[in-house]
């Protein structure tokens, strides 16, 4: 966010930090914070990042950058021929995602079919 706010036309560079600071405090968090870099470890969930090869607004290096970051089951997906705008690229990218949820839809329904059955969640 930084890089993008940074590339803006801005009559001065020193209006920049004013910028962050002003948009951080609208959405009540730091950048550095919220970024995907520095909260990838945190994820509890299954994680399939994707990124466009050609993204101008988004380097691929940044997402390879957070995959040396991420913990070793998060699935990558690098679109070939494809900027920031993944539309072009469903044909390419949809069986991918769809193989993604099938893979955590298949596992959860082991560990369900292998857990006893909590009947107080039932009633």
């Amino acid at each position: 966010m930084k890089r993008y706010v940074k590339d803006l036309w801005l009559p001065s560079q020193k209006l920049l930090p004013w910028i962050v600071n002003e948009v951080q405090s609208i959405i009540g968090a730091k950048f550095d914070d919220i970024a995907p870099i520095n909260t990838i470890q945190n994820c509890r969930c299954p994680v399939m990042l994707v990124h466009g090869e050609d993204d101008m607004e988004v380097p691929v290096t940044d997402a390879q950058r957070i995959m040396q970051a991420a913990p070793p089951d998060v699935q990558t997906f690098i679109v070939p021929n494809v900027g920031h705008d993944l539309r072009p690229a469903m044909n390419i990218l949809g069986p991918h995602v769809c193989a993604f949820i099938q893979r955590i839809v298949n596992s959860q329904m082991t560990i369900k079919e292998s857990a006893p059955l909590n009947t107080k969640q039932c009633n």
